[in-house]
């Protein structure tokens, strides 16, 4: 045995006295820590009738003779703190396993969706971008790139696969001066183009490069922007061009201009080379080598 379901899944209207005893209940070893972001997310789905019913489950192990909890960590938390009685009602789907081993709990914890209520990963970043007042008039595609930009940057480009979604888009909790300052960039004026720089391994060296030199990044992404820099040799030209004629390989060709595919990888190498000859005031051919690792922002 693996585990097993005992009885039938229930749907039950959750109380403080449920919520507590989920939110107290002990811990699966895999759980992750918890995250206040995430449980304010969850609030303000609440406030705004947003908030779908959840699901709960618990285990019991008879090698531990535990309880644990595999399931509804951060919703039950944040149930147990509101006042119930100024909530409208709200349901949980309850399932109870009962399993031999700690490896059987855990092989069981890892089978539930890390999916933000099973909501797909656009959903999930609009729900914790209307979390942030700062952030609600940015448009929710670049919402997405800021998202899985900033975790390229923070986690690299395999590290960041290993994050939930939500764990992804907490950053925007963290790196909230660095999305007005993308989207002011991306979308100057309210406009929706400057498609060469929608790329998510752009914004990754857009944010890796706003952490180095705040001023030095507004003048580079620019002059990238607007090919404003008036020799057509200057590195911000030349990286302009190149993002121009290329295309992602995960999406169509939308642009006859747009000649060749690349992956992420090429896109943050390339761009993480023309800014840092550009900060060093030195000339690059911009070449790309697929078998070299990603040089470091300077």
């Amino acid at each position: 045995m693996t585990w097993e379901l005992v009885g039938k899944p229930k749907s039950v209207e959750i109380t403080s006295k449920l919520a507590k005893e989920f939110s107290e209940m002990v811990a699966s070893p895999q759980e992750r820590q918890l995250s206040e972001h995430r449980i304010a997310t969850y609030n303000n789905e609440v406030d705004n009738g947003r908030f779908r019913p959840c699901l709960w489950a618990k285990c019991f192990c008879a090698e531990t003779e535990l309880t644990y909890r595999v399931n509804g960590q951060h919703t039950s938390t944040m149930f147990f703190r509101r006042d119930l009685a100024q909530t409208k009602p709200h349901f949980a789907v309850l399932e109870e396993y009962i399993c031999e081993t700690t490896e059987d709990v855990a092989k069981l914890y890892a089978t539930f969706d890390s999916k933000m209520q099973s909501r797909n990963t656009s959903d999930i970043n609009r729900s914790f971008a209307a979390a942030v007042p700062e952030l609600s008039e940015i448009p929710l595609r670049t919402i997405n790139l800021l998202v899985t930009g900033i975790s390229i940057d923070k986690w690299g480009l395999s590290g960041q696969k290993a994050k939930t979604p939500a764990e992804r888009a907490e950053v925007l909790f963290d790196e909230t001066d660095f999305c007005l300052w993308a989207n002011s960039i991306l979308n100057i004026n309210g406009q929706h183009g400057h498609s060469h720089l929608k790329r998510i391994g752009v914004v990754a060296v857009m944010q890796g490069s706003y952490a180095k030199a705040k001023a030095k990044a507004e003048e580079f992404w620019t002059a990238v922007r607007d090919e404003s820099d008036p020799s057509n040799k200057a590195t911000s030209r030349k990286l302009a061009h190149w993002l121009i004629i290329t295309n992602s390989d995960t999406a169509p060709a939308v642009n006859r201009r747009k000649r060749f595919k690349a992956d992420t990888h090429e896109f943050v190498y390339r761009c993480v080379k023309a800014w840092n000859s550009w900060r060093k005031d030195k000339e690059t051919d911009l070449k790309y080598y697929a078998n070299v690792e990603i040089p470091a922002i300077v």
